[in-house]
């Protein structure tokens, strides 16, 4: 016997509380045995975009993924300032990440319905490519940029190009239904577009704007015009964010440079 609209939304609510309390829990685990909070944010990052993924199955329309994102993301700004999950607040920056994260999730869900392939696309660019960024930044990088006052690395964005690009090529290829002619120039424009937002957003905000460009790109993906737009818009909210920094020439600045 199907569910009516509110046994679904009940339903697929307690779902998602169980399965995304067992994540947090875990991670809490992690980090009284001794994990770092870095670690365990990067390790509840993927996986709860992961997650995320089931989220269509359980909904069958953007607006309970919306109110459950609303409710998440104020829990995420009452249990920093209670000082509570550790796993997920205690790093060393001031960052709104935790809040963005499930309304990224909603506004991919909103921007694609759920639907294959902008809904996996745009999800995954968040859960993969933002954390893998983040740990080229702290590993390998060597030349950075401040950009709207948060500092980046060169080597950071081209990690969050080439995975979010793999990414939606993989996915675009599962779905089969692009043609082989289209799968590279549509993923390249995603990790292009995924790398600009990452870079272009201060203080974890890049968790709402990552999902959403990808899903924007995927849906405009046949009309080229469209997608020299959002690219010129991305590299001119670069570069004025760029240039808001007199310290760094050209958007550079050695590892031991001002940056802020």
């Amino acid at each position: 016997m199907p569910l009516d609209a509110p046994d679904r939304f009940l339903a697929g609510a307690a779902v998602v509380l169980a399965v995304y309390g067992v994540l947090f829990g875990a991670a809490e685990l992690l980090r009284r045995w001794g994990i770092d909070g870095e670690r365990t944010r990067s390790l509840v990052h993927v996986m709860a975009a992961i997650l995320a993924l089931g989220l269509p199955y359980l909904f069958g329309s953007p607006w309970p993924v919306v109110v459950l994102a609303v409710a998440f993301a104020a829990s995420m700004v009452v249990s920093r300032r209670l000082g509570l999950l550790g796993s997920i607040h205690d790093v060393p920056r001031e960052t709104v990440g935790a809040a963005m994260f499930p309304l990224g999730i909603a506004a991919a869900y909103a921007l694609t319905a759920g639907q294959v392939p902008g809904y996996p696309i745009a999800v995954l660019a968040l859960g993969l490519a933002d954390p893998a960024a983040a740990m080229a930044g702290r590993r390998c990088a060597h030349r950075y940029a401040a950009i709207w006052g948060t500092r980046r690395s060169l080597e950071g964005s081209a990690v969050a190009c080439l995975v979010s690009g793999a990414t939606a090529f993989v996915v675009l290829q599962i779905a089969g239904d692009v043609g082989w002619w289209s799968l590279l120039p549509m993923a390249l424009a995603v990790g292009v577009a995924v790398a600009l937002a990452e870079a272009t957003s201060p203080l974890g905000f890049d968790n709402f704007a990552i999902p959403s460009v990808a899903a924007i790109v995927i849906d405009v993906a046949g009309r080229p015009w469209w997608l020299a737009a959002i690219a010129a818009v991305l590299a001119m909210v670069t570069a004025v964010g760029v240039a808001r920094d007199p310290s760094v020439r050209l958007g550079l600045a050695s590892r031991h440079g001002r940056v802020p």
